[in-house]
């Protein structure tokens, strides 16, 4: 089957998709995100100027399973190798997790998500930093909340947002209990609705 590389995250994708699955960039036409890199036929006017960012802007941070989902089986093999890893005594299993662990547990702790009455900045974090992106609350089409599996249970949600021009953001690990949900809805137009996981 005919693949190709998603041209924002370098994920490996289906020819067909037109979405990226790892970070929901439009794969036909334009990019949903602010670029991280001016492209060549990008002239300085064409891009918007980051949002301001208010002192009583509220800011969202996500659930710490974000980063101990990818934990637990780490956790549950070193436990096990430490009985029966009789060369290194612990020590290949303690330094592939850190591999796993440490880059998760950074970029969890770079994500934010930053609320002002006009906009939602998005602050995706990554091991080497962060990269932003402006949603602006009156450019929002359909807002959907997506509990997921254990979601409901475990006190977080995802969020997505699709703005007016069909481009897609996405916001995981929500804490159930954030403002996040209550703070859009007041906000956006009546008329879109709310595809709702959550009473």
């Amino acid at each position: 089957m005919a693949q190709k590389n998603c041209h924002k995250c370098n994920v490996l994708l289906d020819f067909e998709d037109k979405f990226c699955k790892q970070c929901g960039t439009t794969l036909e036409g334009p990019s949903p995100t602010i670029p991280a890199e001016i492209r060549k036929d990008d002239s300085p006017a064409s891009i918007p100027e980051p949002a301001n960012i208010p002192q009583d802007a509220v800011i969202v941070r996500q659930s710490n399973w974000a980063w101990m989902w990818s934990t637990v089986p780490w956790v549950a093999l070193f436990g096990v190798a430490m009985f029966f890893d009789f060369f290194s005594f612990g020590i290949v299993p303690v330094v592939f997790a850190a591999i796993v662990i440490v880059p998760r547990y950074l970029s969890f702790r770079r994500t934010a998500y930053i609320l002002t009455e006009t906009h939602v900045i998005i602050q995706h974090g990554s091991f080497v930093g962060q990269q932003r992106v402006d949603v602006v609350i009156a450019d929002l089409n359909d807002i959907q909340v997506h509990p997921g599996t254990f979601g409901g249970f475990l006190g977080y949600t995802g969020v997505n947002l699709e703005l007016e021009d069909g481009r897609l953001a996405f916001l995981r690990y929500v804490p159930i209990t954030s403002p996040l949900v209550e703070h859009l809805r007041q906000r956006v137009k009546p008329s879109i609705p709310h595809h709702n996981g959550l009473t």
